[in-house]
């Protein structure tokens, strides 16, 4: 592409190997995720747990990934799509390989509470990199990376009845990790730049931003969404 385009700025010369790389790992993360449900029964015994201690972790998962998703805007904005993409994604992969090594509650907890982190930095990361080197075309690119979770709500429930019948519930996340990887390697090869590991100055942005939620129509259109994904997913 010509110097001054989205991908000249970025350093990127293949827009679509950075789609498929963002979706590959999208689905990894949306598939170790889907996971959690149908293992239940397998899952609650290694934990000493009951469904009310199930459903607390869950709840875990989900809540953190909803709060980090407003900072993961503005720590990809400051530290670079590099640094939060394949962090993410890394960080993530580990979580979910380190499920095969818990063997407390506690632990297991708070490997889904750092998956919800980097769901939540992944997802808004990848969704602004796409948005930002499709330019105009955005919507597909964006549509093909949003049907990317949808394939691991396909593959999930398919995945778990094999693991119930011939493993232990902790292989596939082992996985993941495998497959998570794979997305690590690709990532860092294509997306360039410096890895920056400090503390996002993210204070005026947030400021900014907050205002900006005070807004009505930015409030109604949340609240629509909420409820929508209340009814899909809730």
């Amino acid at each position: 592409m010509a110097d001054g385009s989205p991908s000249s700025r970025l350093g990127l010369s293949h827009p679509t190997t950075v789609l498929v790389l963002v979706s590959v790992g999208w689905i990894v993360i949306q598939t170790g995720r889907y996971l959690l449900p149908p293992l239940a029964p397998a899952i609650r015994p290694t934990f000493g747990i009951d469904n009310a201690g199930f459903g607390l972790a869950l709840s875990v998962l989900w809540a953190v990934y909803a709060l980090a998703q407003f900072p993961a805007g503005l720590t990809s904005d400051d530290l670079g799509y590099r640094t939060t993409l394949v962090g993410s994604l890394a960080l993530a992969g580990v979580a979910f390989g380190a499920f095969a090594l818990a063997s407390v509650y506690g632990l297991w907890l708070a490997m889904l509470a750092v998956i919800g982190v980097c769901t939540g930095v992944f997802l808004i990361s990848s969704r602004a990199l796409l948005s930002e080197l499709y330019g105009t075309d955005r919507g597909r690119a964006l549509g093909i990376h949003s049907a990317a979770g949808d394939v691991a709500g396909v593959i999930a429930p398919l995945l778990a009845t094999l693991v119930l019948a011939v493993t232990i519930w902790w292989a596939p996340f082992v996985g993941l990790l495998a497959v998570g990887a794979f997305g690590v390697v690709g990532l860092h090869a294509v997306i360039r730049g410096e890895y920056t590991l400090r503390r996002p100055a993210v204070s005026e942005t947030g400021h900014a931003a907050v205002s900006a939620v005070r807004s009505w129509d930015l409030l109604v259109v949340t609240a629509i969404y909420g409820v929508y994904v209340f009814a899909t997913q809730g």
